[in-house]
């Protein structure tokens, strides 16, 4: 359950500044935004909260989600400055998301030991 209301809540902060950013400023329409917003939020959690932030922590995985968000929009209608632009947001809104996710232990924190094995954190 847990892991259901932390994807509804990035699914609808993403889609929010998707629509924002891409349909409000740019040609995407509304439709095209939630549909965006979804594959951003398959993606983003799948690699950024679910791999990168449970091993590396909170800022490598919100780096890596806005840069990640940044290449996905480039598909998008819009050219690259939106997509740009959402990606800075989205970095910033993660930043806020992991904190939930690390606070709620919907996603634990493992680091690599010296010896780079895996080590609880």
């Amino acid at each position: 359950m847990k892991q259901i209301r932390a994807l509804v809540i990035k699914y609808l902060f993403l889609t929010a500044i998707v629509e924002a950013t891409m349909a409000l400023f740019g040609p995407m329409t509304f439709v095209g935004g939630l549909l965006w917003g979804l594959v951003l939020t398959i993606a983003l959690y799948l690699i950024g909260d679910q791999l990168i932030l449970r091993f590396l922590g909170n800022v490598p995985a919100a780096v890596a989600d806005g840069g990640m968000a940044f290449v996905i929009l480039l598909f998008a209608p819009g050219g690259w400055f939106l997509p740009l632009i959402a990606g800075i947001v989205i970095l910033l809104a993660e930043l806020a998301f992991h904190r939930y996710l690390l606070s709620k232990e919907i996603v634990p924190h493992h680091s690599l030991g010296s010896s780079g094995h895996l080590a609880e954190g």
